[in-house]
Protein backbone atom coordinates (compact mmCIF):
# COMPACT_ATOMS: atom_id res chain seq x y z
CA UNK A 1 0.00 0.00 0.00
CA UNK A 2 1.27 3.48 -1.18
CA UNK A 3 2.23 5.82 1.78
CA UNK A 4 1.25 8.91 1.33
CA UNK A 5 3.91 11.74 2.73
CA UNK A 6 6.27 9.28 1.13
CA UNK A 7 4.88 9.24 -2.24
CA UNK A 8 4.94 13.56 -2.15
CA UNK A 9 7.79 13.51 -1.50
CA UNK A 10 9.67 11.45 -3.96
CA UNK A 11 7.12 13.14 -6.77
CA UNK A 12 8.50 16.22 -5.23
CA UNK A 13 11.84 15.73 -5.50
CA UNK A 14 11.72 14.26 -9.52
CA UNK A 15 9.52 16.11 -10.40
CA UNK A 16 6.97 13.08 -11.37
CA UNK A 17 3.42 13.29 -11.68
CA UNK A 18 1.54 12.56 -8.64
CA UNK A 19 -1.70 10.06 -8.48
CA UNK A 20 -4.16 11.32 -6.69
CA UNK A 21 -5.32 9.26 -4.76
CA UNK A 22 -2.14 7.91 -3.57
CA UNK A 23 -3.09 4.77 -1.20
CA UNK A 24 -4.91 1.88 -2.55
CA UNK A 25 -5.33 -1.78 -1.74
CA UNK A 26 -3.94 -3.44 -4.48
CA UNK A 27 -1.73 -1.75 -7.61
CA UNK A 28 -0.64 -4.01 -10.79
CA UNK A 29 1.31 -3.15 -13.69
CA UNK A 30 0.95 -4.23 -16.73
CA UNK A 31 -2.77 -4.76 -18.98
CA UNK A 32 -1.77 -8.09 -19.78
CA UNK A 33 -5.12 -10.81 -19.65
CA UNK A 34 -3.79 -12.35 -15.90
CA UNK A 35 -3.02 -8.52 -14.69
CA UNK A 36 -6.64 -7.75 -15.87
CA UNK A 37 -8.72 -10.82 -15.03
CA UNK A 38 -6.68 -9.89 -11.47
CA UNK A 39 -7.78 -5.90 -11.56
CA UNK A 40 -11.29 -6.84 -12.50
CA UNK A 41 -11.76 -9.13 -9.34
CA UNK A 42 -10.49 -7.31 -7.11
CA UNK A 43 -12.60 -4.19 -8.11
CA UNK A 44 -15.54 -6.45 -7.84
CA UNK A 45 -14.96 -7.50 -4.37
CA UNK A 46 -14.71 -4.15 -3.30
CA UNK A 47 -10.92 -3.31 -3.08
CA UNK A 48 -9.55 -0.15 -4.69
CA UNK A 49 -7.35 -0.59 -7.44
CA UNK A 50 -4.54 0.97 -9.25
CA UNK A 51 -3.52 -0.06 -12.44
CA UNK A 52 -0.76 0.99 -14.80
CA UNK A 53 1.10 0.47 -17.82
CA UNK A 54 4.00 1.77 -19.14
CA UNK A 55 2.54 1.43 -22.58
CA UNK A 56 -0.10 3.98 -24.59
CA UNK A 57 -2.32 0.72 -25.06
CA UNK A 58 -3.92 -1.96 -23.06
CA UNK A 59 -2.97 -5.62 -23.22
CA UNK A 60 0.45 -5.61 -23.36
CA UNK A 61 2.15 -8.12 -24.48
CA UNK A 62 -1.36 -9.84 -25.05
CA UNK A 63 -2.24 -7.19 -27.21
CA UNK A 64 -3.26 -6.93 -31.18
CA UNK A 65 -0.80 -5.39 -32.55
CA UNK A 66 -1.66 -3.67 -36.96
CA UNK A 67 0.79 -5.70 -39.08
CA UNK A 68 2.33 -2.65 -40.14
CA UNK A 69 3.23 -1.36 -36.24
CA UNK A 70 4.56 -4.91 -35.76
CA UNK A 71 8.08 -4.40 -36.58
CA UNK A 72 8.31 -1.30 -34.17
CA UNK A 73 7.02 -2.90 -31.46
CA UNK A 74 8.91 -5.53 -31.64
CA UNK A 75 12.38 -3.20 -31.95
CA UNK A 76 11.11 -0.33 -29.37
CA UNK A 77 13.19 2.72 -29.28
CA UNK A 78 15.55 2.27 -26.29
CA UNK A 79 15.32 4.49 -23.58
CA UNK A 80 17.93 5.36 -20.64
CA UNK A 81 17.54 3.93 -17.44
CA UNK A 82 16.70 6.14 -14.61
CA UNK A 83 17.89 5.93 -10.82
CA UNK A 84 16.11 7.12 -8.00
CA UNK A 85 18.48 6.32 -5.47
CA UNK A 86 18.47 9.84 -3.88
CA UNK A 87 14.80 9.57 -3.49
CA UNK A 88 16.25 7.25 -0.36
CA UNK A 89 15.91 8.67 3.37
CA UNK A 90 16.63 7.44 6.19
CA UNK A 91 13.53 5.38 6.84
CA UNK A 92 13.09 3.95 2.66
CA UNK A 93 15.77 1.93 0.66
CA UNK A 94 15.01 2.63 -2.91
CA UNK A 95 15.41 -0.68 -5.31
CA UNK A 96 15.60 0.53 -9.05
CA UNK A 97 13.70 -1.54 -11.62
CA UNK A 98 16.04 -2.53 -14.82
CA UNK A 99 13.96 -2.48 -17.60
CA UNK A 100 14.75 -5.19 -20.22
CA UNK A 101 13.56 -6.02 -23.74
CA UNK A 102 10.95 -9.16 -24.27
CA UNK A 103 12.31 -9.33 -27.37
CA UNK A 104 15.47 -9.15 -29.17
CA UNK A 105 18.01 -9.26 -32.90
CA UNK A 106 14.34 -8.87 -34.46
CA UNK A 107 15.24 -8.51 -38.04
CA UNK A 108 12.99 -7.03 -40.71
CA UNK A 109 13.65 -6.93 -44.55
CA UNK A 110 11.78 -4.63 -47.19
CA UNK A 111 8.81 -2.55 -46.85
CA UNK A 112 5.50 -3.98 -45.44
CA UNK A 113 2.92 -4.35 -48.49
CA UNK A 114 0.04 -2.50 -48.95
CA UNK A 115 -2.46 -4.97 -48.09
CA UNK A 116 -1.12 -5.45 -44.65
CA UNK A 117 -3.04 -2.54 -42.87
CA UNK A 118 -5.99 -4.69 -43.29
CA UNK A 119 -4.60 -7.61 -40.50
CA UNK A 120 -3.68 -7.65 -37.57
CA UNK A 121 -1.51 -9.55 -35.73
CA UNK A 122 -2.24 -11.45 -32.08
CA UNK A 123 0.59 -12.13 -29.73
CA UNK A 124 -0.39 -14.67 -28.10
CA UNK A 125 -1.66 -16.85 -31.05
CA UNK A 126 -3.91 -17.09 -32.70
CA UNK A 127 -6.18 -19.45 -30.09
CA UNK A 128 -9.28 -20.18 -30.61
CA UNK A 129 -11.28 -20.50 -28.17
CA UNK A 130 -14.01 -23.16 -27.51
CA UNK A 131 -17.58 -21.74 -26.91
CA UNK A 132 -18.02 -23.84 -23.72
CA UNK A 133 -14.45 -22.80 -22.33
CA UNK A 134 -13.85 -21.56 -18.71
CA UNK A 135 -12.50 -18.22 -20.46
CA UNK A 136 -15.68 -17.80 -22.47
CA UNK A 137 -17.76 -18.82 -19.00
CA UNK A 138 -15.52 -16.29 -17.07
CA UNK A 139 -16.36 -13.39 -19.15
CA UNK A 140 -20.17 -13.97 -19.33
CA UNK A 141 -20.39 -14.44 -15.22
CA UNK A 142 -17.77 -11.08 -14.81
CA UNK A 143 -19.81 -9.12 -17.20
CA UNK A 144 -16.92 -8.60 -19.85
CA UNK A 145 -18.77 -10.37 -22.79
CA UNK A 146 -20.65 -7.18 -23.26
CA UNK A 147 -17.31 -4.74 -24.08
CA UNK A 148 -16.13 -7.81 -26.46
CA UNK A 149 -17.79 -9.20 -29.51
CA UNK A 150 -17.23 -12.26 -30.48
CA UNK A 151 -17.12 -14.26 -34.32
CA UNK A 152 -17.97 -17.93 -35.08
CA UNK A 153 -15.38 -19.83 -36.42
CA UNK A 154 -17.28 -20.91 -40.04
CA UNK A 155 -16.97 -24.15 -40.94
CA UNK A 156 -15.27 -25.68 -37.77
CA UNK A 157 -11.59 -27.00 -38.78
CA UNK A 158 -9.82 -27.76 -41.53
CA UNK A 159 -7.67 -30.80 -41.57
CA UNK A 160 -4.24 -30.56 -44.14
CA UNK A 161 -4.43 -34.33 -45.57
CA UNK A 162 -2.32 -35.77 -48.67
CA UNK A 163 -1.81 -32.43 -49.91
CA UNK A 164 -5.69 -30.79 -49.76
CA UNK A 165 -7.66 -29.26 -46.94
CA UNK A 166 -10.98 -30.82 -45.52
CA UNK A 167 -13.55 -29.73 -43.42
CA UNK A 168 -14.39 -31.76 -39.86
CA UNK A 169 -17.96 -32.61 -39.40
CA UNK A 170 -19.12 -30.97 -36.56
CA UNK A 171 -22.05 -33.26 -35.28
CA UNK A 172 -24.50 -31.95 -32.30
CA UNK A 173 -24.03 -35.46 -30.71
CA UNK A 174 -23.55 -35.10 -26.86
CA UNK A 175 -21.41 -37.05 -24.99
CA UNK A 176 -21.02 -36.57 -21.84
CA UNK A 177 -17.20 -36.78 -20.30
CA UNK A 178 -18.02 -38.71 -17.09
CA UNK A 179 -20.20 -41.81 -19.02
CA UNK A 180 -17.08 -41.96 -21.24
CA UNK A 181 -14.20 -41.88 -18.65
CA UNK A 182 -16.26 -44.50 -16.84
CA UNK A 183 -15.66 -47.22 -19.74
CA UNK A 184 -11.80 -46.51 -19.41
CA UNK A 185 -9.74 -47.80 -16.63
CA UNK A 186 -7.56 -45.47 -14.68
CA UNK A 187 -4.34 -47.25 -16.03
CA UNK A 188 -5.68 -46.55 -19.55
CA UNK A 189 -6.29 -42.86 -19.10
CA UNK A 190 -2.92 -42.37 -17.68
CA UNK A 191 -1.45 -43.50 -21.46
CA UNK A 192 -1.03 -41.37 -24.27
CA UNK A 193 -4.40 -40.54 -26.04
CA UNK A 194 -2.58 -41.44 -29.54
CA UNK A 195 -2.42 -45.03 -28.06
CA UNK A 196 -5.33 -45.58 -27.42
CA UNK A 197 -6.96 -44.35 -30.69
CA UNK A 198 -4.94 -46.87 -31.80
CA UNK A 199 -6.18 -49.77 -29.85
CA UNK A 200 -9.77 -48.50 -31.14
CA UNK A 201 -8.83 -48.85 -34.98
CA UNK A 202 -9.15 -45.49 -35.98
CA UNK A 203 -7.76 -44.64 -39.43
CA UNK A 204 -4.68 -42.75 -39.33
CA UNK A 205 -6.77 -39.72 -41.21
CA UNK A 206 -8.87 -40.23 -38.31
CA UNK A 207 -6.84 -39.70 -35.51
CA UNK A 208 -4.92 -36.87 -36.99
CA UNK A 209 -8.96 -35.48 -36.95
CA UNK A 210 -9.51 -36.31 -33.13
CA UNK A 211 -5.79 -35.35 -32.39
CA UNK A 212 -5.51 -31.62 -34.39
CA UNK A 213 -8.93 -30.47 -35.23
CA UNK A 214 -11.13 -31.42 -31.85
CA UNK A 215 -8.68 -31.99 -29.35
CA UNK A 216 -6.24 -28.90 -30.68
CA UNK A 217 -3.08 -30.29 -29.97
CA UNK A 218 -0.14 -28.21 -30.42
CA UNK A 219 2.56 -30.95 -30.79
CA UNK A 220 3.06 -33.76 -32.98
CA UNK A 221 1.68 -36.63 -31.11
CA UNK A 222 3.55 -39.07 -33.14
CA UNK A 223 6.77 -38.05 -33.68
CA UNK A 224 9.95 -38.30 -31.19
CA UNK A 225 9.02 -35.36 -29.52
CA UNK A 226 9.28 -34.86 -25.55
CA UNK A 227 6.85 -37.14 -23.64
CA UNK A 228 5.65 -34.05 -21.57
CA UNK A 229 3.80 -32.93 -24.89
CA UNK A 230 1.88 -35.72 -26.02
CA UNK A 231 -1.98 -35.34 -25.23
CA UNK A 232 -2.83 -38.19 -22.41
CA UNK A 233 -6.32 -40.32 -22.99
CA UNK A 234 -7.49 -38.30 -19.70
CA UNK A 235 -7.25 -34.77 -20.96
CA UNK A 236 -7.94 -36.20 -24.93
CA UNK A 237 -11.73 -37.63 -23.33
CA UNK A 238 -12.05 -33.97 -22.10
CA UNK A 239 -11.59 -31.86 -24.79
CA UNK A 240 -13.43 -33.89 -26.77
CA UNK A 241 -16.49 -33.66 -24.38
CA UNK A 242 -15.46 -30.26 -24.59
CA UNK A 243 -15.90 -29.62 -28.20
CA UNK A 244 -19.14 -31.62 -28.12
CA UNK A 245 -20.64 -28.99 -25.43
CA UNK A 246 -19.03 -26.63 -27.57
CA UNK A 247 -20.87 -26.79 -30.30
CA UNK A 248 -24.81 -25.13 -30.23
CA UNK A 249 -23.85 -23.64 -27.15
CA UNK A 250 -24.97 -19.89 -28.96
CA UNK A 251 -27.45 -19.55 -31.66
CA UNK A 252 -24.99 -17.27 -33.56
CA UNK A 253 -22.08 -19.82 -33.53
CA UNK A 254 -22.37 -23.07 -36.05
CA UNK A 255 -19.50 -25.22 -34.74
CA UNK A 256 -17.47 -25.53 -31.19
CA UNK A 257 -15.19 -21.86 -31.78
CA UNK A 258 -15.28 -18.94 -31.47
CA UNK A 259 -12.83 -15.55 -31.45
CA UNK A 260 -12.52 -12.66 -30.68
CA UNK A 261 -13.90 -10.25 -33.77
CA UNK A 262 -10.50 -7.86 -33.57
CA UNK A 263 -8.37 -10.02 -31.94
CA UNK A 264 -7.55 -11.37 -28.82
CA UNK A 265 -6.50 -7.74 -27.16
CA UNK A 266 -9.80 -7.45 -27.13
CA UNK A 267 -9.74 -10.08 -23.92
CA UNK A 268 -7.54 -8.11 -21.63
CA UNK A 269 -9.44 -4.39 -22.45
CA UNK A 270 -12.86 -6.31 -21.54
CA UNK A 271 -11.66 -7.18 -18.02
CA UNK A 272 -10.16 -3.41 -17.85
CA UNK A 273 -13.39 -1.96 -18.46
CA UNK A 274 -15.20 -4.07 -15.65
CA UNK A 275 -12.47 -2.71 -13.28
CA UNK A 276 -13.02 0.51 -13.99
CA UNK A 277 -16.75 0.17 -13.90
CA UNK A 278 -15.97 -0.65 -10.32
CA UNK A 279 -14.32 2.09 -9.66
CA UNK A 280 -10.44 0.65 -10.36
CA UNK A 281 -8.30 3.44 -11.15
CA UNK A 282 -6.21 3.40 -14.95
CA UNK A 283 -3.22 4.84 -16.12
CA UNK A 284 -1.38 4.69 -19.01
CA UNK A 285 2.10 5.52 -20.25
CA UNK A 286 3.17 5.17 -16.40
CA UNK A 287 6.12 2.64 -15.95
CA UNK A 288 7.52 1.59 -12.38
CA UNK A 289 10.89 3.51 -11.85
CA UNK A 290 11.79 1.68 -7.97
CA UNK A 291 10.65 0.37 -5.31
CA UNK A 292 10.80 2.20 -1.86
CA UNK A 293 10.90 -0.37 0.76
CA UNK A 294 10.90 0.76 4.62
CA UNK A 295 13.62 -0.19 6.67
CA UNK A 296 12.55 -3.26 9.05
CA UNK A 297 12.31 -2.11 12.60
CA UNK A 298 10.62 -4.41 14.80
CA UNK A 299 8.09 -5.83 13.01
CA UNK A 300 8.58 -9.28 10.53
CA UNK A 301 8.09 -7.72 7.57
CA UNK A 302 8.20 -4.88 5.59
CA UNK A 303 6.19 -1.98 3.52
CA UNK A 304 6.89 -1.37 -0.19
CA UNK A 305 6.14 2.12 -1.91
CA UNK A 306 6.37 2.80 -5.91
CA UNK A 307 7.47 5.43 -7.38
CA UNK A 308 7.07 5.92 -10.86
CA UNK A 309 8.03 8.02 -13.91
CA UNK A 310 6.17 8.98 -17.19
CA UNK A 311 9.39 8.73 -19.01
CA UNK A 312 8.55 6.22 -22.07
CA UNK A 313 9.59 2.71 -21.63
CA UNK A 314 7.57 0.41 -24.07
CA UNK A 315 10.67 -2.36 -24.00
CA UNK A 316 9.57 -2.53 -20.02
CA UNK A 317 8.27 -6.10 -19.44
CA UNK A 318 5.03 -6.33 -17.71
CA UNK A 319 5.26 -7.78 -14.34
CA UNK A 320 2.57 -8.47 -11.97
CA UNK A 321 3.26 -6.82 -8.62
Amino acid sequence: MADEPAATAAAAAHDYPTIDPTSFDVMLFGTGLPESVLAAACAAAGKTVLHADPNPFYGSHYTSVPLPSLASFLSPDPSPSSSTAAAASGSHTAVDLHRRSVYSEVETSGAVPEPARWFTVDLVGPRVLYCADEAVDLLLRSGGSHHVEFKSVDRGSLLYWGGCLYPVPASADERGEDAAAAMISEEDLDRPFLEFLNQHGLSPKMRAVVLYAIAMADYDQDGPGPSEKLIMTREGIKTIALHSSSIGRFANAEGAFTYPMYGHGELPQAFCRCAAVKGALYVLRMPVAALLMDEPQDSDGSEGHLESTSESTDDMKPTLI
